[in-house]
């Protein structure tokens, strides 16, 4: 059994890319991602748009399809 200052724990995940770097922050007690964010280098230029329809399709793959 976690204490409750184990239950309310977070972790920092973070990840050094090449051209980006990216962190995601999770709750111990059950693993829910708290925060995340990417960071993108503009070496090869400005970053292009994505439309808000892929976002949606590739977000509903990610909390739905992806590892089950």
């Amino acid at each position: 059994m976690l204490d409750n200052k184990l239950a309310d724990a977070l972790v920092v995940g973070v990840d050094y890319g090449t051209l980006s770097g990216r962190a995601v922050v999770v709750r111990v007690s059950d693993g829910a991602e708290v925060a995340r964010t990417v960071h993108i280098s503009r070496q090869l230029g400005d970053p292009l748009p994505i439309a808000q329809a892929d976002i949606d399709r590739l977000y509903d793959r990610y909390q739905n399809v992806y590892g089950r």
